[in-house]
């Protein structure tokens, strides 16, 4: 049976101590550092939106969600 654990820290003193608890244990791990990754993805999508300027071409929030929405048809549910 395989086990696995996840962990997020930003303390990289955790993540040494885990390492040394393990280096001479039969197990393997991958070290994933995302937080840059991901700040950075966002920082890029959240400045295109913002040069098309499209949150400013909606003038109405709701009426535009109920548009965007795809909600499956319930059955009983018109």
């Amino acid at each position: 049976m395989e086990h696995k654990i996840t962990v997020k820290t930003e303390d990289p003193q955790i993540i040494e101590r885990i390492l040394q608890m393990i280096k001479d244990e039969p197990a393997t791990y991958t070290l994933v550092n995302e937080s840059k990754k991901n700040s950075n993805d966002l920082v890029n999508i959240m400045n295109n939106i913002a040069e098309k300027k499209i949150i400013q071409r909606i003038q109405d929030p709701l009426k535009w969600q109920k548009e965007i929405r795809k909600d499956k048809k319930l059955i009983g549910r018109r």
